[in-house]
């Protein structure tokens, strides 16, 4: 049986690609590309981090949730501390 965060395909049994992930990590929450962007941003600076400004971000989460991207791990260990899951439940 899967964790409530694992974003497994039912359906057909199989994991996700982790753009898939990500974008049903933000929608399971409700939340926009700008919210989402303004929590990165925001547990960056409380980490003392440079992020790029929230409407670049927004650009980059679309890319990562299209496949035309691919987080890197410092981003994608922010993407995972904003949606409260782990970083294994976004690859």
């Amino acid at each position: 049986m899967s964790s409530p965060n694992s974003f497994q395909d039912e359906s057909e049994g199989k994991r996700k690609r982790p753009g898939a992930l990500i974008r049903a990590a933000r929608l399971q929450r409700r939340w926009s590309h700008q919210q989402l962007a303004r929590r990165i941003s925001l547990l960056a600076r409380q980490e003392g981090d440079y992020t790029l400004a929230v409407e670049s971000l927004k650009v980059l989460i679309n890319r990562w949730e299209h496949g035309r991207s691919t987080p890197n791990a410092y981003n994608l260990r922010l993407l995972a501390v904003a949606l409260e899951v782990t970083d294994g439940d976004l690859t």
